[in-house]
This record gives C-alpha cells, sequence and structure tokens, in this order.
C-alpha cells in the first residue's frame, strides 16, 4: 500500500541523513520487504550540495 510513495521515503531518508551541518554525504539503501530474495532495491549516495554549505572551502575540507 505504500508502494507509490517508496521514493519519497528515500528522498525523506536522505534529506535527514544530510541535515546535520558536520555531514557532507549520505548513503542510502532500500529493502524491499516484499522481495526477499534480493539484498536492496535502491541504493544511492548522496551529497549536499555545495549552496547549503557555508563556504567552498569547508566543502573542499572532507576529513
Amino acid at each position: 500500500e505504500n508502494r507509490e510513495k517508496r521514493y519519497d521515503f528515500i528522498d525523506n531518508a536522505s534529506s535527514m541523513g544530510l541535515e546535520p551541518d558536520h555531514v557532507k554525504y549520505c548513503l542510502v539503501i532500500a529493502v524491499n520487504i516484499d522481495q526477499e530474495d534480493h539484498p536492496y532495491h535502491f541504493i544511492a549516495l548522496t551529497e549536499k550540495e555545495i549552496s547549503d554549505a557555508k563556504s567552498l572551502e569547508e566543502v573542499a575540507n572532507v576529513s
């Protein structure tokens, strides 16, 4: 019943993961619980946009 909302859930998880100031990247792995034979349904590495950072130097200083 939530099938139509799956990408909304993924987008929300990515946004929440990138929310803290110290986070620059977020790895999202989504599992389809209806297909137990697949290890995952969706995987993405998201990056905080430069406009969200205080300065370009802050983005370049990945530790």
